[in-house]
């Protein structure tokens, strides 16, 4: 973990930015073939009213994909925090809300 924060410390954003952000978007882009697939085979079978649902979908498939992520990693963080510290207050106080 050192070698990461070191990292992070020492390189330009720019090459950190498209190094940490690239599993991300390939993911998301997976996420996108995935929806043309969807989107050729309801084009066929149910019709257009199907197809512009396929379609209006992506957006917020592609936004609750963006905040899950999000939600999981900062709450892993404050999880992890949590289980090093030796009082089980500080360890269940991010799962009670």
């Amino acid at each position: 973990m050192k070698q990461q924060s070191e990292r992070l410390g020492t390189e330009k954003i720019g090459s950190l930015l498209i190094s940490l952000s690239a599993p991300a978007m390939i993911g998301m882009f997976v996420t996108a073939l995935y929806n043309v697939a969807d989107a050729i085979f309801i084009g066929r079978g149910v019709g257009t009213l199907g197809l512009a649902g396929v379609s209006i979908a992506l957006p917020f498939q592609m936004l609750l994909i963006a905040l899950a992520g999000m939600v999981g990693m900062g709450e892993d963080r404050s999880f992890r925090e949590g289980l090093e510290s030796e009082t089980w207050k500080k360890r269940t106080k991010y799962w009670e809300t």
